[in-house]
């Protein structure tokens, strides 16, 4: 007797979503455009496709397009035992975004890398359009609009060749930060005085660069002791001004400029006034001779 063999199926309409960097090869499949390639006229409806404990990895977890390997699919239905699956691969990217977060005023400037394939000629942030500023074969950038709210956006990049590439959470908008307080709120011309600033919002813990300038009426702290979203200190600097109360301002790359006015006041250093006792010649107007 001759055998049967089972017939080869391919997933088709299935897409690699592309992943923000994490260091972690893991992906994720799209399967809501999925079909099955092959079927014979008239099972149909008896042979499904099932991708419920579905397993994806890329070759690489680096920045970059990689191959997917994607295991742990499989059919069901009373047609299953006749069909098997060619194994389903597929291409991805990882990208990176830097930076991936920003204040919700936007004016930032924004660089992906591996986003894309083709020339880029719009970027959807959010629903907003925005033009690329500049870009190579596997970046570009651009600078990000204001948003409506805080949280996260994805990208949507639109090329001349390749159609749309969706870049999921991509990018979070941050709240606006808060100064409550500056203690002391006043200190000598001179600086050198620590200066402790408390709020919210104030930077991103997570980047000690994000800090990039503080001004205490006007004049640039010398130093940064210790920094937090919440707890800033600093040694006040030289005011070139001299003598003057004005602003408590920073500037944060994930939050934006934060500013309190009239907030700090230098000084110029109080002298003690001469005391003398009853018997001093000062007293008189007369000097011993």
């Amino acid at each position: 007797a001759a055998d049967i063999t089972a017939r080869q199926l391919t997933v088709t309409g299935s897409v690699a979503q592309a992943k923000a960097y994490d260091g972690n090869a893991a992906a994720i499949v799209n399967f809501t455009a999925a079909g099955l390639f092959g079927v014979v006229a008239g099972d149909e409806s008896d042979v499904a496709l099932v991708t419920s404990n579905y397993a994806a990895v890329f070759a690489s977890a680096d920045v970059g397009t990689h191959a997917v390997t994607v295991s742990d699919i499989e059919l069901s239905g009373p047609k299953e035992p006749n069909y098997t699956l060619q194994t389903l691969a597929l291409i991805g990217r990882i990208y990176r975004i830097t930076p991936s977060s920003g204040p919700l005023v936007g004016g930032n400037a924004i660089t992906v890398t591996n986003g894309h394939a083709g020339t880029v000629t719009n970027v959807l942030a959010g629903s907003i359009d925005v033009s690329p500023a500049s870009s190579g074969s596997d970046w570009f950038t651009f600078i990000m609009p204001a948003g409506a709210q805080t949280g996260l956006i994805d990208f949507v990049v639109q090329t001349e060749t390749s159609g749309n590439s969706l870049l999921p959470d991509a990018y979070s908008y941050n709240a606006a930060g808060a100064i409550a307080t500056v203690v002391p709120d006043s200190g000598s011309w001179t600086g050198g005085m620590e200066v402790v600033i408390t709020g919210s919002g104030l930077m991103d813990s997570s980047d000690p660069s994000d800090l990039t300038d503080l001004t205490l009426a006007g004049a640039s702290a010398a130093s940064i002791v210790s920094q937090s979203p919440t707890q800033i200190v600093v040694v006040a600097g030289v005011s070139a001004a001299g003598a003057g109360i004005g602003n408590v301002r920073l500037y944060s790359t994930a939050c934006g400029e934060t500013v309190l006015s009239n907030a700090f006041e230098y000084v110029r250093e109080v002298r003690p006034v001469p005391t003398f006792s009853s018997d001093s010649p000062q007293t008189f107007g007369t000097t011993n001779t």
